[in-house]
């Protein structure tokens, strides 16, 4: 008996220390700084995943993208809530480009936010900072929940 409960504690340790951490945004940073929120579709013809570490350098290149809709302010608080229900993973991979619907979030301190992720033959995912001239700051994190994240998307603009 007491070999099965070593080995049940055993291998309940083992499933849950394999779980990934977990991020959410924070709403109020979102309420407080955001000055404009807005969906391009991006085109990326060659989507790359890489493991990002501290010489990685992740690009968005606005040319590459079509606007599709700026968000009413009227709509903000409620946008960041929702996004602040999605779950992502605090793992370090990413697209190196965004690719498909991405929405960027222009914030008072002159970064953007971008937030990206598209299922193709795998799914890519770009969850990322960047000075407002687009130079890469820090990856944030990996999309956990990509269904949610399509409601969010049909909800606010209507693709």
């Amino acid at each position: 008996m007491k070999k099965l409960f070593l080995i049940l504690l055993i291998f309940t340790l083992f499933l849950t220390s394999c779980d990934p951490a977990v991020y959410h945004f924070d709403a109020d940073e979102i309420i407080q700084g955001a000055t404009k929120i807005e969906l391009l579709e991006f085109q990326n013809d060659n989507p790359v995943d890489v493991k990002v570490d501290e010489n990685t350098v992740l690009s968005f290149d606005r040319s590459k993208a079509i606007f599709i809709k700026e968000l009413d302010k009227s709509q903000f608080e409620a946008f960041a809530n929702d996004l602040s229900s999605i779950i992502f993973h605090q793992e370090n991979e990413s697209v190196t480009a965004p690719i498909g619907y991405t929405v960027l979030i222009h914030l008072d301190n002159e970064e953007i936010i971008v937030i990206s992720c598209t299922v193709l033959d795998i799914g890519y995912s770009m969850v990322a900072r960047f000075k407002a001239d687009g130079t890469f700051l820090e990856h944030i994190a990996t999309f956990a929940d990509e269904l949610r994240w399509r409601r969010v998307l049909e909800k606010y603009f209507n693709v």
